[in-house]
């Protein structure tokens, strides 16, 4: 099968980010789309969603307005349960099927192998997490 492009960045999250880590690093990234579980361990997610952005409970799935997360329109959780304001799993395979063939094509013809394609937040020993780009490129 072969592998699919879609030229999106992934940022992982540290699954114990509190509410100030996860906006800080929402908006430091310029992240556009979010996804994310219910719970892990005890913490729930949406929770700490909410806390940051308390218009994801009023918001039309895919154009959230935020004034401190202005770039994040889609939030995204793995669950078929529906939550207000979030796409669901069945949600997003029924988005994925309007994507023709062709639009895919064009967009991996817009891709480059220099393009960032994963950033890692650290956890320094003073302030707020840094951020690292990576690409496929190699020296």
């Amino acid at each position: 099968m072969p592998q699919e492009k879609i030229g999106a960045v992934l940022v992982t999250v540290n699954t114990s980010y509190r509410a100030q880590e996860l906006e800080y690093l929402l908006q430091q990234s310029d992240t556009t789309t979010l996804i994310l579980t219910e719970t892990f361990k005890g913490t729930s997610y949406l929770d700490i969603l909410n806390e940051i952005l308390p218009e994801l409970k009023n918001s039309e799935k895919g154009n959230i307005q935020s004034s401190k997360l202005p770039k994040l329109k889609n939030v995204i959780l793995l669950s078929d349960e529906d939550c207000p304001g979030c796409y669901n799993w069945q949600d997003l395979i029924q988005l994925g099927e309007r994507v023709t063939d062709r639009e895919l094509e064009k967009r991996q013809r817009q891709l480059h192998y220099r393009d960032v394609i994963n950033m890692q937040y650290t956890s320094g020993t003073t302030g707020f997490p840094k951020g690292y780009a990576f690409s496929l490129q190699y020296r």
